[in-house]
């Protein structure tokens, strides 16, 4: 069964506004909590990065979103797809 907690340490698609209302966005799942997650986004690691003029750090910063500010996930579950269009269905 797929369960968030199955996903942890693994890199999932999100659709999250805070980041972009319209695009899913690929983050790492670092951990689950029952308020919400701990996730991974490389281009806030990148704007912090920049922002603190730094080009090595010895910590990467692991962000808390909370269920609420997380319109969906998306998991995957192995298995044969197909695409109709690529069917002409």
């Amino acid at each position: 069964m797929l369960t968030l907690q199955s996903m942890v340490g693994e890199s999932i698609l999100a659709r999250i506004p805070m980041i972009d209302p319209r695009k899913i966005t690929t983050v790492t799942l670092h951990g689950v909590e029952a308020g919400g997650v701990w996730i991974e986004y490389e281009a806030f690691i990148q704007e912090i990065m920049s922002d603190a003029k730094a080009a090595v750090a010895t910590h990467k910063p692991i962000v808390f979103l909370p269920f609420d500010k997380i319109d969906f996930v998306i998991g995957f579950e192995e298995s044969l797809v197909l695409s109709e269009k690529a069917f002409g269905v």
